[in-house]
């Protein structure tokens, strides 16, 4: 038996994305079909529906204060469950006030809240945070490596990356290493951290979409600030993405009004 027969409430859409046929299989996390029909209508750059019961889109025009409100009723009427806050963009500043202003106390009409929302590090902060640790230059000898990641074994990663540089002793022969050599490997210790390692246990979360790939949350609230990446077709993928993380509600608050009458949101 095929893998699709054991999921049949799955979709499949073949799009014609300019670089050749693409079969999307979707949307796996979910049998909701409110939420299954958004994910189609962005994929296929259709007009989405504003205001179905367990997906739906608010513009909040350019006001934190409001986007927090919609933020702290979501979640204070979620029904249980955990919640990702995503976005793809944190430049700007419009979705880390959004995240403050629920976190600092009630907010809106109904006075919900407050909520505290972890954001999740990203692999690049993470990189940065562990290689000042080591406190390594641009190029240094093997055994000044393995002496710097000894003092900090403590840390998993750091232990991983020791045991990476065991490898190129053994298997290279190498003596020297270079900075941009370790903190690639490094990068790719935490990429795979991110994906097979146990997550944070936080029942209320926000990150990037991203950082999002792969995983999957009851409900989600997308944070579509004036900041999003140029490029229709991109801007569609990102959304999709976001709203397919979702296996039982998604809200988009989006930053402005006119945002509505533009890809994503509408055909353009």
């Amino acid at each position: 038996m095929s893998f699709s027969a054991l999921i049949p409430r799955c979709f499949r859409l073949r799009l014609k994305l300019g670089f050749g046929n693409i079969a999307l299989q979707g949307c796996h996390r979910t049998n909701d079909l409110e939420l299954i029909d958004a994910a189609r209508a962005v994929r296929e750059g259709r007009a989405v529906s504003l205001n179905d019961k367990r997906f739906r889109i608010a513009p909040t025009p350019g006001r934190a204060n409001l986007a927090a409100a919609y933020v702290a009723n979501a979640i204070t009427w979620r029904d249980g469950g955990d919640v990702a806050v995503l976005t793809p963009s944190r430049r700007g500043g419009f979705v880390d006030d959004v995240g403050t202003l629920v976190g600092a106390g009630p907010v809106g009409k109904q006075q919900n809240g407050p909520y505290h929302i972890e954001w999740e590090s990203s692999d690049e902060q993470d990189c940065a945070a562990l290689w000042g640790k080591l406190r390594l230059g641009e190029s240094f000898a093997l055994e000044e490596a393995l002496a710097a990641t000894s003092t900090n074994r403590g840390e998993p990663i750091i232990r991983a990356l020791q045991e990476w540089i065991v490898r190129q002793r053994r298997t290279r022969g190498l003596q020297q290493l270079a900075a941009a050599d370790v903190q690639r490997q490094l990068n790719r210790i935490l990429s795979l951290r991110r994906r097979y390692a146990q997550r944070s246990q936080a029942l209320f979360k926000a990150m990037t979409i991203q950082q999002a790939k792969n995983r999957e949350f009851d409900h989600v609230i997308i944070v579509w600030p004036y900041t999003v990446p140029n490029g229709d077709e991109r801007r569609r993928r990102l959304l999709y993405n976001a709203i397919t993380r979702a296996k039982r509600s998604c809200l988009v608050l989006v930053q402005a009004q006119q945002m509505l009458k533009r890809p994503p949101f509408a055909v353009g």
